[in-house]
């Protein structure tokens, strides 16, 4: 399997747990331990989609 690039420099992605911050209107929402795929080289963090959905779920109940 070859490794994952970076879209913004090429550098080497590897998986980590991220702090990722949502802003909703006035308010911020920190989520602690986020899976991401982080650059080696720019420090860039990508989401995967199925973890981008499950954050907008929980963002979509806060407002409830």
């Amino acid at each position: 399997m070859a490794e994952e690039r970076c879209a913004l420099c090429g550098g080497v992605l590897f998986e980590h747990l991220i702090t990722h911050e949502i802003q909703k209107g006035e308010e911020l929402l920190v989520f602690d331990n986020v899976p991401a795929m982080v650059c080696a080289q720019c420090d860039g963090a990508w989401l995967t989609d199925e973890v981008k959905k499950k954050l907008d779920e929980i963002v979509a109940k806060e407002g409830k």
